[in-house]
Order: structure tokens, then C-alpha cells, then sequence
């Protein structure tokens, strides 16, 4: 529903309107409102919106509150005093969405990057219905977390669900099987975390006014954010009124023209602005979203 009605408009200028006329008085509002978004750059009411976004091919994400450097990628060790390849971290993904402010989010779904988080497995082990697995680097897994395990064997494959994490190379989940002793995985196997993850808030992202703030994000992760984002123009009553004044103006000068055509002459009625005035939208200004460059 629009956020200013024919029936606001009417009551505005206490004046009664035809059928024909009342279509003309939608359709203006209607243009108006879509008008006053574009010079603010944004939506006057909350609409639910689905957002797809890519992170940067150059970010590793990591929580705000870490700002110092990364564990070794190669797993190589420190020597003395030199950081053998380390890498700086950046702060969390920022996902910046397009209707703000944004008022909730309902689903925040991570798509990670194939190139990113296929590792290969190393080794392999079964104990008790416990499946043991070493990838040849970090792989920045959770409990909870579902993979698909591949190139092993028939015992190990399969999309399974990560049930602890003794360290950073290693995972493990249930599997009901014989026992299989520590053993080279020879070609090596591969791990891939599944496609689709629903992330919790607070836990995986936090939600800002201008977006949201995702954790444990990689080069190339596609984030893709339900929410609902606008301004609440129900609860701004200066927007309204701008548009039933910008309206009003509309209507005036529509019934001034329809009138002096049907009586085959010219009225001399000098035409009202159209639209809104500088002085209108000065008072909108507050309300705008700035593009920053």
C-alpha cells in the first residue's frame, strides 16, 4: 500500500473525486513517492528484499576483535624474529545492502568459494564410530559444519556433519564402520564444505543499520541476505505531507486543463509547479542516502 492513498488526498483538500478521477490521483501519488526515492536514494516504506553479494577476491574475514595476524597458511613455524609467510587479517566481510536502513534480517545463506574450501586429506582413521580425518592445512572448520568427504574410500566418503575439532587441520564425525587404524591417504582425498549455509546471528554475522557484518568469510564467498530495509514513512509524517502538497498541485492543474478543454477555450490560469520544490526537498535532506566515493 502506498504510503500517501487517494482517500489521504481527498481529506487533504476536502474535495470529492470521480472514478476517473481518483484512477488520475493514484497514478500521480504513486509517481510522487517513486520520485521522492529516488532523490532519497532510497524505498519511504519496509519491503522485504533478497540481496546476492560476492565478498572480494582479496579478503580473509576474521572477528573484529582479532587484529593481529594470521596462523602461518603453510603451516610452516616461526624462525626467530621473521613472520615466514604470514598474512594480515582484515576485519569481517561488510556486506553493504541497497534499501537501508535495514529494520530486520531473517536469513543470512553463505555459498563458500569451491577454490577456497576444498582442502585435501592426508591421513586417515576410524575408532569407536569415529571418523578421523588430517587435511594438509587449516581448514577453518566447525562443528556443525557439513562436508563432503570424496577420493578416500567407500568407508569415509560421503556428505557428512562435523562433530568435533581437535586442532586446526583435523575433524571428525561419526561413522559406523570397522575400526581403521592411522593411515596415509594415498592419492590424497578432498573435503568440501557444502554449498549452502544458513548463518546465525551473532555467531556468523552481526546486523547493522547500514548491512551486515559476516564472519569466517573467504575471497569469492557468495552472501546472500533476506531482510527487510526502508524508512518507515508511517512514522515520518513530514514525507506525507510533502506529497499530498506536491499532489495537491497535480490535481489543481489537472482540473484546470481538463476544464478548459472541454470548454474549447483557454482559462488563464497560470500553471502551479509540478513536482516537488527546492524547498520541499531541502527539508528531505536529512533523509538521504550520501554516496561516499
Amino acid at each position: 500500500m502506498a504510503l500517501v492513498t487517494a482517500a489521504d488526498l481527498k481529506t487533504y483538500m476536502d474535495i470529492s473525486l470521480t472514478n476517473r478521477q481518483l484512477d488520475a490521483a493514484d497514478m500521480v501519488l504513486s509517481g510522487l513517492q517513486s520520485e521522492m526515492e529516488m532523490y532519497l536514494r532510497r524505498p519511504i516504506q519496509t519491503i522485504e528484499y533478497v540481496e546476492e553479494h560476492v565478498v572480494p577476491s582479496t579478503h580473509t574475514g576474521i572477528p573484529a576483535s582479532s587484529f593481529f595476524t594470521n596462523s602461518n597458511p603453510s603451516n610452516e613455524s616461526f624462525t626467530g624474529n621473521t613472520l615466514d609467510n604470514t598474512t594480515y587479517l582484515e576485519p569481517p566481510a561488510t556486506i553493504y545492502l541497497l534499501n537501508t536502513p535495514v529494520v530486520s534480517i531473517s536469513r543470512v545463506v553463505l555459498t563458500p568459494s569451491v577454490s577456497v574450501r576444498t582442502f585435501e586429506i592426508t591421513t586417515k582413521s576410524l575408532t569407536s564410530n569415529v571418523a578421523t580425518l588430517t587435511a594438509s592445512k587449516a581448514h577453518s572448520y566447525a562443528v556443525g559444519d557439513v562436508v563432503k568427504v570424496s577420493n578416500i574410500d567407500s568407508t569415509f566418503n560421503g556428505m557428512v556433519t562435523i562433530t568435533a575439532v581437535p586442532s586446526s587441520t583435523q575433524f571428525r564425525y561419526a561413522k559406523t564402520a570397522t575400526d581403521v587404524v592411522s593411515v596415509a591417504v594415498s592419492p590424497k582425498g578432498k573435503v568440501l564444505r557444502k554449498y549452502t549455509r544458513e548463518l546465525e546471528e551473532t555467531t556468523d554475522y552481526i546486523p547493522q543499520k547500514y548491512g551486515v557484518d559476516v564472519f569466517n568469510t573467504y575471497a569469492d564467498d557468495i552472501v546472500t541476505v533476506t531482510y527487510t530495509g526502508g524508512l518507515v514513512g508511517e512514522n515520518i509524517p513530514a514525507l506525507k505531507l510533502i506529497i499530498l502538497r506536491a499532489a495537491s498541485r497535480e490535481m489543481q492543474n489537472m482540473h484546470d486543463d481538463v476544464v478548459g478543454l472541454k470548454d474549447l477555450e483557454t482559462r488563464n490560469v497560470a500553471p502551479l509547479q509540478t513536482g516537488f520544490l527546492e524547498s520541499e526537498l531541502m527539508t528531505l535532506k536529512r533523509y538521504r542516502k550520501n554516496r561516499i566515493s
